[in-house]
């Protein structure tokens, strides 16, 4: 390579880093680099609601089944990579919602608030506005419940008891197959 060429190939270099805005440069990059895993605040929201959806009774609930080791270990896998823009969407909504109606986060908030505001997700002039969320939402109640009966191993069903819900012996070897 003449020097000629080279400095053609510098001066090319350096105009698409000044002609491109740094927006378009740093949108490229972000769609190349994937998703990534959620912070500790995205699955805490996730798990309360979480257990707003599979609630503790007579029978534990996502929370203590340990939904959110689930979370934490299931979303860096590539197979839960996709659910992670969906989680987004559903706690920038619960956290604007609960600032705009009770000026604090979600988690901040009582669980009464916090009851109020999952139950307006499905609410037909939420669906209206954002037309995604059910979508989310339905996202994350097949998350929840496949943490809650999930192979212990995963993260999720705490030691084994939603197996003992379902009737109390579960022949392990169909997982270890």
């Amino acid at each position: 390579m003449n020097r000629r060429s080279f400095l053609a190939i510098i001066h090319m270099g350096v105009g698409f880093w000044l002609l491109t805005p740094f927006h378009k440069i740093r949108s490229l990059y972000n769609r190349l680099k994937g998703p990534a895993c959620p912070d500790t605040a995205e699955i805490k929201i996730a798990s309360r609601i979480a257990e707003y959806i599979y609630p503790e009774s007579d029978t534990p609930g996502a929370v203590s089944l340990g939904i959110e080791n689930f979370l934490i270990n299931q979303f860096r896998t590539p197979y839960y990579r996709h659910y992670i823009p969906s989680l987004r969407r559903i706690t920038r909504y619960c956290n604007k919602r609960c600032m705009k109606d009770y000026s604090c986060t979600f988690l901040a908030a009582d669980a009464e608030i916090q009851r109020q505001v999952v139950h307006t997700i499905t609410a037909s002039e939420t669906v209206r506005q954002y037309p995604e969320i059910l979508d989310d939402f339905n996202s994350l109640i097949d998350i929840t419940l496949e943490g809650c009966f999930a192979d212990p191993r995963h993260g999720g069903n705490r030691e084994k008891r939603a197996w003992q819900i379902l009737g109390g012996t579960i022949n392990e070897e169909w997982f270890n197959a």
